[in-house]
């Protein structure tokens, strides 16, 4: 309410989900920083972490990720011995 009354006062349009905007930043920036520390960056990643935290958790999430990531690493799995690495 207090940041709802501050907006008003001021005549500032502060958002009234602020904690949503805080939480967005938090799990982007330590999705990017875990990233960069195991050498694993992917910035599409990024984007589980904010439709986590703007849409919530649910069992259907758990499920579609894992299915993506099961089948991933099966596409990898099959193709690496026709794969050329580029480094």
């Amino acid at each position: 309410h207090f940041l709802f009354l501050l907006s008003v006062n001021l005549e500032v349009s502060l958002p009234l989900n602020i904690h949503v905007i805080i939480f967005c930043s938090i799990s982007a920036g330590l999705a990017i920083f875990l990233m960069a520390i195991t050498n694993t960056e992917h910035p599409p990643a990024v984007a589980v972490a904010l439709g986590l935290v703007f849409n919530g958790f649910s069992m259907l999430s758990v499920i579609v990720l894992s299915v993506g990531i099961v089948s991933l690493v099966l596409i990898k799995t099959l193709l690496l011995p026709v794969l050329k690495n580029l480094i």
